[in-house]
């Protein structure tokens, strides 16, 4: 039989006869697992699914913007959020890079650490264009970041992160003060 040792080498080995696995050969504890629970299938399999499982629990990336946007428009919650005509003239009087300045810090006080306080509730719908854009790019919350940015919840926000999300929330914004589009780049 096949299986997969700790270095993830194949290593052929004989089947013990009361049906478990032989431990003498570093069998890495998952393979033993996957084999126990699923009644001593055969090491290729267990090899198999290992494979599988190591690659699906790999954190997948930060999705692309364009993609995002073409996802977001597809949200009726989503792509009904434009700013009003007060907090346009406000990101007008103020400015493109004092706005994305004031989000830092929402972000940085409100999603960055690993369990936020309140969350889910921390960002208000309205008071800010930052808020709105936070909302109409589903960036919000750590449940929305992790739903539609696939940034995973539980710990806390890296610089890189913190840059995408101001990143994406900067596009959303040059975007609905120059079109008034809802939700969506053009």
């Amino acid at each position: 039989m096949l299986c997969v040792n700790a270095k993830r080498m194949p290593v052929f080995a004989k089947p013990r006869s009361d049906g478990q696995l032989p431990t003498s050969l570093g069998f890495h504890p998952l393979v033993r697992y996957l084999a126990d629970a699923r009644n001593c299938l055969k090491l290729t399999t267990s090899a198999i699914i290992l494979t599988a499982l190591m690659d699906y629990c790999q954190e997948p990336t930060m999705r692309e913007i364009q993609d995002l946007f073409l996802s977001l428009a597809k949200s009726k919650f989503r792509s009904r959020f434009t700013l009003s005509a007060r907090d346009r003239e406000y990101y007008h009087r103020k400015g493109h890079d004092l706005i994305l300045k004031h989000g830092r810090e929402f972000l940085s006080q409100r999603l960055q650490p690993a369990i936020p306080r309140g969350d889910g509730k921390q960002t208000p719908m309205k008071g800010h264009p930052f808020f709105v854009a936070q909302h109409a790019t589903a960036s919000c919350c750590r449940a929305c970041l992790a739903k539609w940015h696939y940034i995973a919840r539980g710990r806390e926000l890296v610089a890189e992160e913190l840059s995408y999300i101001l990143e994406v929330t900067g596009a959303w914004l040059e975007n609905d003060t120059q079109t008034g589009n809802q939700g969506h780049l053009r």
